[in-house]
């Protein structure tokens, strides 16, 4: 999938138990700008949200091309798009962070998984981002790593 500006939103199934009480949500995703072709200098800030609830962007370094990504299929050109970056959201009771570093304050209770049956994230680029250079984000048959969108939630079941 990919688009130079907008959001795409992703429902999950929201799998809390009645008493449970989230207090880490994972999302990953295999990710890159998007640019004519490809593009090795083409940076672009992706924001992801939550249920609505923007945590914060991340800056794309590029539109990744000119080798075949290793599972990129034979039919596509090599002249595209062909892999991208492993990225790994947390929102924890402390904060959001994206592989590790703090993303910004949003914390795990701002989410409101309680309220609806799924977890919506949305991933895009805003209008009026400093870098709107697009976004790809490839599945498990396509880039470099063997894996779909992953969503993960860890909680505790309240007592009583």
């Amino acid at each position: 999938m990919w688009f130079r500006q907008g959001r795409l939103a992703y429902r999950f199934p929201n799998r809390l138990p009645p008493r449970g009480q989230a207090d880490t949500l994972w999302f990953s995703a295999e990710l890159c700008s998007e640019a004519p072709m490809h593009h090795h200098d083409w940076p672009s800030d992706v924001t992801i949200w939550v249920n609505g609830v923007r945590l914060g962007h991340w800056t794309s370094p590029a539109d990744f091309g000119g080798q075949r990504g290793l599972l990129t299929p034979a039919w596509w050109d090599t002249r595209n798009t062909q892999y991208g970056v492993l990225k790994e959201w947390r929102v924890t009771e402390s904060g959001s962070f994206v592989d590790g570093l703090r993303l910004s304050d949003v914390t795990i209770d701002d989410l409101g998984l309680g309220a609806h049956p799924y977890v919506e994230v949305a991933i895009g680029v805003e209008e009026g981002a400093r870098h709107v250079g697009g976004l790809n984000l490839f599945g498990r048959g396509f880039g470099n790593y063997p894996q779909d969108l992953v969503l993960r939630l860890r909680y505790r079941v309240a007592e009583g």
